[in-house]
């Protein structure tokens, strides 16, 4: 199966069960998604079917059809006598005890599926001791569940015994979707750099993404990329990997690194360490002091390399850029090395930006590649330099930037962006074949990370194929992959726009009147998980009871691959472990990955998903009109509920209100501004927030993606953008916003609203959740106007003591009194 083929069978894997029926069979029972009934019993390895995964994958190797089958994970009750124990001395640590009881299942007549759990506890209680691990994972070959799991200790001792050929064909036999395969792809292009075949080694550490792997790794990495620059030739890649492996490394593995780039050319000196010293500045003033004091000593001698370090040190302060300009100027004509003008052209030119002085700028980027070619600081220049040409609405120079910065620089961290920009450029054309192939390439080497809005890769590029196939006129196609987005990313930001394109209704409300039930002891009963190739092994783990493990190795794979329900899983182990924190982290941060909410996943979220100031944030609803889901989700975007948090552009509070709003909104419902220390109330800024809100959401027609973005850059700012673009349908406009910071905050801000609307039902603003995806992008926009949704209440006249409707009129004013907060 090609590369793409092995990536993507992750996204829509079906399972065919086959086996004879056992003890740990009934372990396991099944429901077929949506009617309830009950399906063939599952083995705990299911196999897939023969001739079944051609017709799952497309030439493209992209899904063309899926089967929801459902796997509830009990706890391990009712099983093999001999299993139950091993399974106890597993969890107690006791390695002895599990390895003479794993003996005593293979030796008697177990059913397969409990000798292969068996035969799995052996081999990696052996795991010190490779010659007796080694039969036990060459018999787990034959086992479905287990194959790709001995494919990678089985490499590791044909790697040792020197049978070069053995382990690439069991390297290659890893799929791309088990946790050892980004580690295997370094053993490969290392076992491919021995033998001389460079262009392999190439295309296999093309597939590597350094970011997601540990320190030790990308360290290894480079060195790899070092070594087949020096078998090409190619002094510009060496210098290069070797000032990536100067900036991780330590003590005498840094000095040698040194002497290694001296022998290049490319010597370290005072300025670099000047340079990393500079990357630990924030926009705090107290951060600028405490590095102008540290290279104090280090630029005495040196006054270029001095303005420089003043000019990057001022221009993180807003008020300070002007004379920041001034000492980058300075510095690029003191400074003697290429290399150091080059960064302080860099920095120039990017600051220049900053101040909307792009055509100023822009030139100073472009002396980077003249005075240092290749270097990091290049890379960072071309990415700036397509930022600021796309800015100024120079597409097709823009993108030739993009080209260059692939073509020099194919490991950077820029490189999902860029494909996604030259993607989402064809496709605005109507290029659709070029669109596709860039959509398939960034599946296939990050559609395990994260994009903005923390949505995965693979549901964006997902996404935008199924348009493509529409635009192509391939409805049933786009129809699929949307189904798949629903059916992977249920809850993500590309799962609620495939439901709005395919008309599906939206996730439905929890029951407002569930009975009380008590909480389950073990957290894995009643969970339900998709069955696929990559939840088999930490299901397995889980069952053999080394929870621990598996949740280490689903939390390795929990990207963009992961499929409905890994989420709840791993939620489950996390609460198991006794990691609250991480549970907490996995239900706000990867709400994609979680199905839709049932009672159990609402009651998780529930738990997990604080609503504090929940008087104050009802009373600022009531009064204006907005939406408690939404306040709740831009609460807990914009300050985690903060009180006191002020942020760089002076926005204070739980709400994040900058004082020119309260100002505006003050003025507008004829109160009096409290000013920064009212601000810091969190009622008075909940209310002041409700109400500009509200007012956006009237302009806006009631779709929160515009809404906002509205928010997050001023209302004036969302007109701009609709006067530079003639995208109307709301995808397509999200995508088109000019900043990734907007369109981040736009994702993530929907995202959560919908998962708060299901949450508390209480709440009734279900149909305002649904609406921030289904409403159209207004043209124009309605008018912004601030308005109180609730009357105030005139004062009472005084009536006679002996009046009837004295008590009435009485009760009436202290319902609707305003909060003490503004006054």
């Amino acid at each position: 199966m090609s590369l793409l083929g092995v990536t993507t069978i992750w996204m829509m894997a079906t399972t065919a069960v086959a086996g004879p029926p056992s003890a740990v069979n009934a372990l396991v029972s099944t429901v077929v998604a949506g009617s309830e009934t009950p399906a063939a019993v599952l083995g705990l390895c299911p196999t897939q079917a023969d001739g079944a995964t051609a017709g799952l994958l497309d030439n493209a190797g992209l899904p063309v059809s899926h089967e929801r089958v459902l796997v509830h994970i009990p706890g391990l009750t009712d099983a093999h006598p001999d299993l139950q124990a091993m399974v106890a001395a597993v969890q107690q640590g006791k390695t002895r005890q599990s390895r003479r009881l794993a003996q005593a299942v293979l030796d008697g007549e177990a059913p397969a599926d409990v000798q292969a759990l068996a035969r799995y506890v052996l081999a990696r209680s052996w795991k010190d001791r490779s010659s007796k691990a080694v039969p036990h994972w060459e018999a787990l070959q034959a086992v479905p569940c287990f194959s790709a799991e001995a494919q990678w200790p089985l490499a590791k001792h044909a790697l040792r015994a020197g049978k070069s050929k053995v382990a690439l064909e069991r390297l290659n036999a890893i799929p791309a979707w088990h946790p050892s395969w980004m580690p295997s792809r370094l053993e490969l292009a290392e076992l491919q750099l021995k033998r001389r075949e460079k262009q392999a080694a190439r295309d296999t550490l093309l597939l590597v993404v350094p970011e997601r792997l540990s320190r030790s790794q990308r360290a290894r990495f480079w060195r790899l990329v070092d070594q087949l620059a020096k078998l090409e030739k190619k002094k510009r890649l060496r210098r290069y990997a070797n000032r990536m492996l100067w900036r991780m490394s330590k003590g005498s593995e840094r000095r040698k690194i040194v002497r290694t780039l001296r022998k290049l050319r490319s010597p370290i000196d005072t300025a670099d360490g000047v340079e990393q010293t500079l990357g630990g500045l924030t926009t705090s003033k107290s951060s600028v002091r405490k590095v102008l004091k540290a290279t104090k000593v280090r630029t005495r001698r040196n006054p270029g390399l001095r303005a420089y370090v003043r000019g990057v040190a001022y221009s993180r302060l807003r008020k300070r850029r002007p004379e920041a300009v001034r000492y980058l100027k300075v510095s690029t004509w003191k400074l003697k090395r290429s290399l150091h003008r080059a960064r302080a052209h860099y920095q120039l030119g990017h600051l220049l930006g900053r101040l909307d002085r792009e055509t100023e700028g822009y030139p100073h980027l472009e002396k980077v590649a003249t005075l240092a070619p290749d270097t990091l600081i290049h890379e960072q220049a071309l990415w700036r330099q397509y930022r600021m040409l796309n800015y100024l609405g120079k597409e097709d120079e823009s993108l030739a930037k993009l080209v260059e910065l692939e073509r020099r620089f194919p490991w950077t961290e820029h490189g999902a962006k860029g494909r996604w920009f030259r993607a989402w450029s064809a496709y605005q054309k109507g290029e659709w074949e070029e669109a596709k192939t860039h959509l398939i390439r960034l599946v296939e080497r990050y559609g395990h990370t994260y994009s903005g809005g923390r949505q995965p890769w693979a549901a964006q590029a997902m996404y935008w194929l199924a348009r493509v196939e529409d635009g192509q006129g391939r409805k049933e196609r786009a129809r699929q992959l949307w189904s798949a987005v629903i059916d992977h990313w249920p809850m993500g930001h590309y799962g609620h726009l495939a439901r709005m394109r395919l008309a599906e209704p939206f996730p439905p409300l929890a029951p407002t009147a569930a009975p009380t039930e008590e909480a389950p002891q073990n957290p894995l009963a009643g969970l339900t998980v998709r069955t696929a190739p990559e939840l088999m092994l930490p299901t397995v783990l889980t069952r053999v009871g080394l929870t621990r493990t598996a949740e280490s190795v689903l939390a390795d794979r929990f990207g963009g691959r992961s499929p409905a329900g890994a989420g709840d899983l791993l939620y489950a182990l996390a609460i198991r472990n006794g990691s609250t924190h991480r549970a907490r982290y996995l239900i706000r941060y990867r709400l994609s990955h979680f199905r839709p909410p049932d009672r159990r996943t609402i009651s998780l979220w529930r738990d997990h998903f604080e609503t504090p100031f929940e008087a104050h944030f009802r009373a600022a609803s009531v009064e204006s009109g907005a939406s408690m889901s939404l306040l709740y989700a831009i609460g807990f975007h914009e300050s985690r509920y903060n009180p006191t948090v002020v942020s760089v552009a002076n926005a204070i509070g739980v709400m994040q209100v900058v004082p020119s709003v309260e100002k505006e909104v003050a003025k507008a419902l004829d109160w009096e501004p409290q000013g920064r220390r009212g601000l810091r109330d969190a009622a008075y800024n909940v209310r002041i927030s409700a109400h500009y809100l509200a007012a956006l959401s009237r302009m806006t027609g009631g779709n929160n993606l515009t809404l906002t973005a509205a928010y997050a850059s001023g209302n004036h700012i969302l007109r701009r953008w609709l006067k530079r673009t003639t995208a109307r349908e709301l995808d397509v406009f999200v995508e088109t916003m000019p900043f990734a910071s907007v369109r981040s905050y736009a994702k993530g801000v929907g995202v959560i609203s919908m998962a708060f609307s299901r949450m508390h039902p209480e709440w009734s603003d279900a149909e305002a959740a649904d609406r921030g995806y289904q409403a159209p992008v207004f043209d124009p926009l309605n008018a912004f106007e601030i308005r109180s949704v609730v009357p105030p209440v005139p004062e009472a006249t005084p009536e006679p003591a002996d009046s009837a409707t004295e008590p009435a009129a009485s009760n009436a004013a202290e319902s609707v009194t305003e909060p003490t907060a503004d006054k």
